[in-house]
């Protein structure tokens, strides 16, 4: 009787223990994932010829760079709303072009022109790791856009991120989708040309962009 409980405490341990190493193997694996994914971004970020287009039901949103200019439209969808925003990184010369009124204003505000990221890539390596924990955060492998991604949810946001490249493709919230797309070492001076002022009225204060 006594080897027979014996035999039946090691099965109950090996169980346990099996529990645990698979826990262990997800989270690792999770983690890896975060990791891989911060890293992946990283490399993108440093490049200094990329465009990318964001595009959601209410706006538009184009992005440009090539070396120090940075140039980006914005499109509200079903309002008159189109803004340009045009930035010399090297000299601190920037503008913003309210094109559907022909008026233009100076800028000090430091438009935005690093890609879109998966939220995860901001948080450290700590971090990361409670997060590859929690219970309640998804991560897996999904196909987006004919991409092998790794799908996100965390709470009400969803991402699919690009496991080549680390880079966002489509993010949702509630009802509200994004998706993206990239293109790297494909920008010309064209592309990136400042609008001509002259075609523009000089605005003495900035216009509020929520308006």
């Amino acid at each position: 009787m006594k080897t027979h409980k014996m035999r039946l405490w090691e099965k109950i341990l090996n169980i346990i223990l099996l529990i645990v190493l698979a826990i262990f193997l997800v989270v690792a694996w999770r983690y890896y994932a975060l990791i891989n994914i911060a890293e992946e971004n990283s490399i993108n970020l440093t490049k200094t010829n990329y465009y990318y287009c964001s595009e959601s039901d209410d706006i538009i949103i184009e992005c440009w760079r090539k070396d120090d200019i940075v140039k980006i439209n914005m499109r509200q969808i079903n309002r008159d709303r189109d803004i340009t925003f045009w930035k010399d990184i090297n000299t601190g010369e920037e503008y913003i072009f309210y094109n559907a009124i022909n008026e233009y204003s100076k800028n000090n505000g430091g438009i935005l022109g690093s890609r879109p990221s998966s939220i995860t890539t901001s948080y450290d390596n700590f971090s990361k790791f409670m997060i590859a924990l929690n219970p309640t955060v998804y991560i897996g492998t999904e196909n987006y856009d004919d991409k092998e991604c790794y799908y996100i949810k965390i709470g009400e946001q969803e991402e699919y991120v690009e496991k080549e490249t680390g880079l966002l493709l489509n993010t949702k919230y509630g009802d509200n989708e994004r998706k993206l797309t990239y293109s790297f070492d494909t920008v010309t001076d064209e592309d990136i040309q400042k609008p001509d002022i002259n075609e523009y009225t000089l605005q003495e204060n900035n216009q509020n962009l929520s308006e």
